[in-house]
């Protein structure tokens, strides 16, 4: 979360629960930091935590971005251990302008090259966006490959393997990512068309940030892909949103469309529901599992909206 108040930056706050939703540890992350700071992805390395194990995660990988200079933000990755304690911080900006922004979206551990159940030589791939901004100028759709320290267990420097920058005319960015076992990389999110709005983008990068396939999904106008994941044959599956519903489509291990459906809005009178779709998973029935918000607004006779 970002707590934020009139007269401090934003704070941000990592807290872990045990299942019964106590919580169990909760951490400022950055105290004493005088720019506002948002998270916006975290993932976590070994066993899940139980209330007879509460520490049952090793590591803690958590990305976003800062605010810094005049408008513009870098990206961070902090890396932590169950406790919290730090092992690394780092933050990334624009390689050449300090004046534009990058921000990071999700960070996830990739333990296809792990040596031991410690993770030594994990990778974390981080994406995001680098540019002038989303509102501001021109950004590129970003991905990179961190490596970690030489020692056992994930630890520090971590230092770039390899990134890919691609680009979006005249911007864009990614939204959510998975990594498969073998390392693959699976990317959503979108380019903006000044005629017709955001269209939602699929990328495939294989472990060393080579694109296997990229897929445009022109559903209708306005469109985003907001999250995004795999089963165990390689198919992929990506849920998005355009006006007041949502779309879920699943695509084979080419990149070809399998089938695709749209999940409506409810439209009951003057009342309108918009559905937003921001998680997805595949359990080991095959079931696909959705998250995300349901938004009313309502119409008076008047002719104004209000919203709920």
């Amino acid at each position: 979360s970002t707590l934020s108040s009139s007269s401090a930056a934003s704070d941000v706050y990592k807290r872990q629960y045990l299942s019964n939703g106590t919580i169990l540890n909760q951490f400022r992350l950055m105290d004493n930091q005088t720019d506002n700071m948002y998270p916006d992805g975290v993932d976590c390395f070994g066993p899940a935590s139980t209330n007879a194990n509460p520490n049952g995660y090793t590591r803690l990988a958590i990305a976003g971005h800062m605010a810094y200079g005049s408008g513009a933000y870098r990206g961070f990755v902090f890396l932590r251990n169950s406790s919290f304690q730090i092992i690394e911080d780092i933050a990334f900006q624009h390689p050449t302008s300090s004046g534009t922004t990058t921000e990071f979206k999700r960070a996830i551990f990739d333990t296809s090259s792990a040596t031991d159940a410690n993770g030594t030589g994990t990778k974390i791939i981080v994406t995001g966006f680098r540019g002038g901004g989303i509102t501001t100028g021109s950004s590129n759709l970003w991905v990179a490959s961190l490596t970690t320290g030489s020692g056992t267990g994930i630890q520090s420097p971590l230092a770039v393997n390899w990134q890919k920058e691609i680009t979006a005319s005249p911007f864009g960015s990614s939204a959510d990512m998975a990594v498969d076992g073998s390392g693959n990389i699976y990317l959503c999110g979108y380019v903006y068309n000044w005629s017709l709005g955001p269209i939602p983008q699929i990328y495939k990068l294989n472990s060393s940030g080579v694109i296997q396939w990229q897929k445009k999904i022109q559903v209708t106008n306005w469109s985003y892909a907001r999250c995004i994941t795999y089963d165990s044959s390689g198919n992929v599956y990506i849920g998005g949103q355009y006006a007041n519903n949502s779309w879920l489509m699943k695509l084979d291990s080419s990149g070809s469309t399998v089938w695709q459906r749209e999940i409506d809005g409810i439209k009951s009178g003057a009342q309108n529901q918009e559905i937003v779709l921001k998680g997805i998973k595949i359990n080991s029935k095959g079931d696909i599992i959705l998250s995300g918000s349901l938004r009313s607004f309502f119409c008076s006779l008047m002719g104004k909206a209000a919203k709920s």
